[in-house]
């Protein structure tokens, strides 16, 4: 019981976003990454390239933000009942731009970071990385999509179960 409207939906909402942001922000990651490894091994353990890092991941704004633009997603389908709001319906799309913006950044350079980590053979920090990038990818996807059951990215579930498991995973 497929229908040509469930067929269109994207696999993922934030593929645009990531191939845009990806090469960029990734080379920023992965030169994060060396600059860390000079700084650990040449300058007594200095801590450069994760403050670096740092400095790219917005996760509490992102985080406020997914969970504002949930509320605001869910009274606005109560509220559209009785009245049109098609302000509030742009006002809240692009918040969820803007969200989906900081969450592309933070997982393309955090892939960076990742394999930078893998070059120098740290796998398990590369893989630890390469997890947090994902979850960021998947909070991104959530943020993205709206409420409407029939409107979700074939990908959405995937990046909802991605979000609920890796706080565990830690």
């Amino acid at each position: 019981m497929t229908t040509q409207k469930t067929r269109s939906q994207p696999w993922f909402r934030v593929a645009v976003d990531l191939k845009k942001d990806g090469p960029f922000f990734g080379m920023v990651g992965l030169i994060c990454g060396f600059v860390q490894v000079v700084g650990y091994k040449y300058f007594d353990k200095a801590d450069w390239g994760s403050e670096l890092l740092q400095e790219h991941i917005a996760f509490n704004s992102l985080l406020l933000m997914a969970m504002c633009l949930w509320l605001a997603r869910g009274l606005m389908e109560w509220l559209t009942m009785h009245w049109t709001m098609q302000r509030t319906k742009v006002l809240i799309e692009h918040v969820a731009g803007r969200a989906v913006a900081f969450g592309s950044v933070a997982a393309s350079v955090i892939i960076g970071f990742a394999i930078s980590a893998a070059i120098f053979g740290a796998y398990a920090h590369a893989i630890k990385f390469a997890q947090a990038a994902l979850y960021f990818v998947g909070l991104s996807e959530v943020v993205a999509n709206p409420l409407r059951q029939a409107e979700l990215s074939k990908g959405y579930f995937l990046a909802l179960g991605m979000i609920i498991v890796t706080p565990f995973a830690f």
